[in-house]
């Protein structure tokens, strides 16, 4: 009997600490992978926002599929409020100038990287709340973002001056480098400090 109950309670544990653990992470959407059928997904433009638990040791993750969901009654609202609030709390933003001799870096127009803490599945940071809204207004700019892979995106001010070509070609090159499971998008977005929205360039 006592043997039981402490089963029990160590099951209850477990399940407390998976639901405290639920994170997302973009991935690239291909309506035609089989895979979004098998999952629960949040659409961004040419993104998915997707569900994961993070492990204990704050960087492995277990992808939530829908089997999961159904079992632990996750519905997709307790999915997504979970998911803004955990993964914001453990994988905090990352906000850095990148190298100086990385292409389109200038003393004039500087470059940064957006990740979190880990700089692994990073590129997400771009959904948290105010995140972007925050860089905007500080600098007064509205901004570019290319998503160089689900583990990170630079991000660029946009200095009024025509550079969209320039940044898809720095985009392209850093595609080319990259595995299946790494590719995020071929799109750079454009977060517009006016109106406060993010979309798709290309």
């Amino acid at each position: 009997m006592i043997d039981r109950k402490m089963r029990k309670n160590e099951k209850e544990g477990v399940m407390q600490r998976e639901n405290e653990r639920i994170i997302y992470h973009l991935m690239h959407f291909d309506e035609k992978d089989k895979e979004w059928s098998e999952r629960p997904y949040l659409l961004l433009e040419d993104m998915a926002i997707v569900f994961d638990i993070l492990d204990l040791d704050d960087r492995s993750i277990q992808r939530i599929d829908h089997k999961k969901a159904n079992k632990e009654q996750w519905s997709d609202q307790f999915l997504w409020e979970s998911a803004k609030k955990n993964t914001k709390q453990f994988l905090p933003a990352k906000f850095e100038p990148v190298y100086k001799d990385f292409r389109g870096h200038t003393e004039d127009r500087p470059v940064f990287m957006v990740s979190n803490k880990i700089q692994r599945y990073g590129a997400a940071v771009i959904c948290y709340e105010d995140f972007l809204d925050d860089i905007s207004r500080k600098y007064n700019k509205s901004l570019y973002l290319l998503p160089t892979s689900i583990h990170e995106m630079l991000l660029l001010f946009d200095d009024g001056e025509d550079q969209e070509e320039d940044l898809l070609h720095i985009l392209e090159k850093s595609d080319q480098q990259l595995s299946k499971e790494e590719f995020l998008s071929e799109n750079i977005y454009y977060y517009d400090k006016y109106m406060g929205e993010l979309i798709s360039l290309f």
